[in-house]
């Protein structure tokens, strides 16, 4: 298998890696470092996207993968459901940065213009009240909050 990404998450609680055979695993550090195998420690072992799997980062509660260039998926950490498919409209995820706190993702696009795409449902709610004077749209709601908790 090659790898194409190995990270720890903030407070070093996860390992994740990626893999070019579309696989994504997240390790439980603790349960290593106590003597489990690595089969023992793995958490989630998924094929995350269609084509390689560039880049893990795994977070608080959620992980996010990279895949074939313009899809970045978010993931629940324990579950491995998939909560998010975000795909690009301004070219590929040729680096993508995660702050901390796990609420939102950076990125660069084509053009070289920073980009954020948040995570946490409560600050992109916030936004959106903050700068359209609406509420969510179905699709929009479909999107951006698939556990069906759109707010109005």
């Amino acid at each position: 298998m090659v790898l194409f990404s190995v990270a720890f998450s903030p407070d070093g609680s996860k390992l994740a890696m990626s893999s070019q055979a579309r696989q994504g695993m997240v390790f439980d550090v603790e349960a290593i470092l106590g003597g489990a195998s690595a089969d023992d420690a793995v958490t989630i072992y998924e094929e995350m996207h269609t084509g390689p799997t560039q880049r893990v980062i795994p977070g608080g509660d959620s992980i996010v993968s990279t895949g074939g260039g313009t899809e970045v998926r978010h993931w629940d950490a324990t579950t491995g459901t998939l909560l998010v498919d975000l795909s690009s409209d301004y070219g590929d995820f040729l680096q993508l940065y995660a702050l901390p706190d796990g609420r939102a993702l950076y990125y660069p696009d084509a053009e070289g213009v920073l980009r954020r795409y948040l995570i946490d449902p409560d600050e992109l709610a916030t936004l959106h009240r903050s700068r359209v004077q609406r509420g969510f749209t179905e699709s929009e709601c479909t999107r951006f909050f698939p556990h069906g908790d759109c707010p109005a």
